[in-house]
């Protein structure tokens, strides 16, 4: 019959094997929360746009949470730790800055150049290797440039690729502005269509005025102003 000394001892290395159990199955459940966000990446640029959610930074945070009691211990997950954190670090810097140089020509009118920005930030490879926020908004200032650039076919597909692949916001503003375009371009043909047949200048008048308004609508300023020096002429 075993003394209670050995009892206490069977007893404290059971503990000690269970606690080393559950310390490892800790640091699976960490790698594994830590290396969602990279394979998101990865998924992100196979298909053509970020994972638009958050949700896999939170996974990430918690994830390095989990870990950290542990660094000290193992010297692979200090190597781990590092390299996520670089990862997240470095995604997080290259984005955005595409978006800003184009709202800069945007404002200044040279949409063929705020195009190419706006498109860099949406397809560089490495600004979807986690959720940028930016993609979304330049996607739909592609379509706004496509407009002012009387490309509303292009603007139109864009709208449309938007409402197919964000969600929430922008994807409710995406169908929004298509619905508007659609309708917008319904009413510039039976609106030329008519100032073909009128023959009052006053009515004219009036056409083209409302003709600016909706150029406006769509974000296409030249075509607006061409209706009003129209107007004045």
């Amino acid at each position: 019959m075993d003394s209670p000394e050995n009892i206490s001892k069977i007893i404290e290395n059971r503990e000690r094997k269970n606690l080393f159990l559950a310390g490892k199955i800790i640091i699976v459940v960490g790698i594994t929360l830590c290396c969602q966000f990279f394979v998101c990446g990865i998924i992100g640029v196979i298909r053509g746009y970020s994972i638009q959610s958050r949700t896999p930074v939170i996974i990430l945070l918690v994830g390095l949470f989990i870990l950290l009691p542990f660094i000290k211990r193992y010297s692979y997950l200090s190597y781990l730790y590092s390299f996520m954190i670089i990862y997240f670090c470095v995604t997080k810097t290259f984005q955005g800055h595409y978006k800003i140089d184009g709202d800069d020509l945007y404002d200044q009118g040279n949409y063929q150049a705020a195009m190419y920005e706006y498109k860099k930030e949406t397809e560089t490879w490495y600004s979807r290797l986690s959720y940028n926020y930016h993609e979304a908004p330049s996607m739909l200032r592609i379509a706004e440039c496509y407009a002012q650039l009387e490309e509303f076919d292009q603007a139109r597909a864009t709208y449309k690729k938007a409402s197919e692949i964000f969600e929430g916001y922008y994807q409710g503003r995406a169908k929004q502005e298509l619905i508007e375009l659609d309708k917008a371009l319904q009413d510039i043909a039976s609106y030329q269509k008519m100032l073909d047949l009128e023959t009052d200048d006053n009515r004219k008048a009036d056409m083209l005025f409302d003709l600016a308004l909706i150029y406006r609508g769509i974000k296409c300023d030249k075509k607006a102003c061409e209706q009003y020096y129209a107007i004045q002429n």
